[in-house]
């Protein structure tokens, strides 16, 4: 019986969720590596994405070998913006104090600079972090995989920091930066000391091998 009410309950949730019309409101939605004057919004989801400029004024921008581009490949992953230079390389966003946000960054290799050079062997390896903390360790092994990486955090002041640090001989990219407020009464571990990383999401019994996304989450969690 405790089962049933704890479905029934999860139920109504949903139908509460999808009941209200989601917004993109507080949305900071970054194409990496496109060009200022175009900006555009993504035909699956609706939400409109912004080039990365005005975020960042160092690295250089490319685009992924088009043997990687597929009509699958999201576009927003088919560009990317890598540091050859420097240590640490930072995106800056503009952020509300206290409010607790879901950030999430996207690296697609796609041997931009032509090179293959991720392999099991020989993995394309730098840091994340999120402000001075470290958030993960980016580990690409294969040219063709997407890794995502979130984290839920509260903001403690008016900008938030997500910089790419370079620990090895692999030159640090990013593809996408994806900010999403979130209400500040769910995920109640993250608070004003301590970060949230997203360790695993899973969509019990599927009925198709489609990610769901926005709208479907109003948070945008994928």
């Amino acid at each position: 019986m405790a089962f049933w009410f704890f479905l029934l309950l999860a139920i109504a949730s949903l139908s509460t969720v999808h009941a209200q019309l989601p917004t993109t409101d507080g949305y900071v939605s970054i194409d990496c590596g496109i060009s200022s004057n175009t900006n555009y919004t993504d035909e699956t989801t609706n939400i409109p994405y912004v080039s990365d400029d005005g975020f960042i004024d160092t690295g250089t921008d490319h685009t992924i070998a088009s043997n990687y581009v597929d009509s699958s490949l999201e576009k927003q992953l088919q560009t990317l913006r890598s540091f050859p230079n420097g240590s640490r390389n930072c995106y800056a966003l503009t952020v509300t104090p206290e409010q607790k946000y879901l950030v999430r960054a996207s690296f697609m290799y796609g041997s931009y600079d032509g090179l293959n050079g991720a392999s099991p062997s020989n993995p394309l390896l730098f840091d994340l972090h999120l402000g001075v903390n470290l958030w993960t360790t980016v580990n690409i092994t294969k040219a063709s995989d997407v890794h995502r990486a979130e984290a839920i955090f509260v903001a403690s002041a008016d900008s938030a920091s997500v910089c790419l640090v370079k620990t090895g001989s692999a030159t640090p990219f990013i593809s996408a930066l994806e900010l999403r407020p979130l209400k500040n009464t769910i995920y109640p571990y993250a608070n004003a000391t301590q970060n949230l990383v997203l360790f695993l999401r899973i969509n019990l019994a599927p009925t198709t091998n489609h990610l769901l996304r926005y709208p479907f989450d109003r948070y945008e969690r994928i």
